[in-house]
């Protein structure tokens, strides 16, 4: 009678367990596997970020060779950089500063323009009060 008992225990006891193995889901892995993907994705969008980043930096620092370029051909009391702390190698610690430079750039190139304006109207003035 007892191993009767036991044996039908024994059965009850198969049956949940082949209930819990067949209905088992392992939503751990998935849920790693899902994570794993998300942040495979992320790293090609942190890969491509910082293939354009270095791509931007590096026409940041054509553009500012240009620049100190194209200073070198102002005339030499338009070319002091001072006030604004720019040179090599500060744009190089900090880019944003091409946009200083650019700025300093666009002043000097104004007063440049403003002098020549106003040669250019001295001579004009020469020429009409001088006699031909």
């Amino acid at each position: 009678a007892h191993i009767a008992q036991l044996n039908a225990q024994l059965a009850q006891l198969k049956s949940e367990s082949d209930y819990w193995k067949n209905n088992y889901v392992d939503s751990k892995w998935k849920d790693v596997d899902a994570l794993e993907e998300t942040v495979r994705n992320a790293d090609a969008r942190a890969m491509k970020m910082k293939t354009e980043s270095e791509r931007v930096l590096q026409k940041l620092a054509y553009f500012s060779e240009g620049l100190f370029s194209l200073m070198s051909l102002l005339p030499p009391e338009l070319q002091s950089t001072e006030e604004y702390d720019l040179n090599k190698e500060s744009l190089e610690r900090n880019p944003e500063k091409v946009l200083d430079l650019l700025q300093y750039v666009e002043e000097k190139l104004s007063l440049l323009a403003q002098t020549v304006d106003e040669g250019e109207a001295i001579r004009k003035q020469r020429e009409l009060d001088s006699p031909v």
